[in-house]
């Protein structure tokens, strides 16, 4: 018995570990500004914070499953969406074992939506001879005034257009 539920438990693991992270935000609009950088469109930010985890990666960022940039750490992109119902991506590159992250929401025209990715490394000490890193990434949305403060200092990423 214990066998069958630690292979339905491992299973599980196998089949869900790949996948993205998708969050799906009802109310969007409640965050987001009316600071309009596209006529008639919605603008995305999406932002890259100073994490350690996979530093070293360039990570893209898809809208609808299309590549509109990367961001590095301390970088964002800013983009304009059509209004309706959209999935933005950061994902890790090929290289990289970390799992994609999705943000579903409904974009209105004339608002602006503001997205981090953010990502925390830390050392949990030791187990035996091998050091316990505990890595946490996530994709939320944050407000203007959160995003205006990290824009200050960060840089523009690197645009597909």
């Amino acid at each position: 018995m214990k066998r069958c539920a630690m292979a339905a438990v491992v299973l599980s693991f196998a089949l869900t570990g790949c996948g993205p992270i998708v969050k799906n935000l009802p109310n969007a609009d409640q965050l987001a500004a009316d600071a309009p950088i596209h006529s008639g469109q919605a603008t995305i930010h999406v932002l890259r914070d100073s994490g350690r985890v996979q530093a070293m990666y360039a990570f893209p960022v898809m809208l609808d499953k299309a590549k509109v940039g990367s961001i590095r750490r301390e970088r964002y992109l800013v983009f304009s969406a059509a209004p309706g119902p959209h999935t933005v991506t950061v994902a890790c590159p090929f290289s990289c074992q970390m799992r994609a992250h999705e943000v579903k929401f409904t974009a209105s025209p004339g608002k602006s939506y503001y997205f981090r990715f953010a990502s925390d490394l830390t050392i949990d000490g030791f187990v035996g001879n091998m050091m316990k890193i505990t890595t946490r990434t996530g994709l939320n949305q944050i407000d203007r005034v959160e995003a205006d403060q990290l824009m200050a200092v960060y840089e523009p990423g690197k645009s597909t257009d």
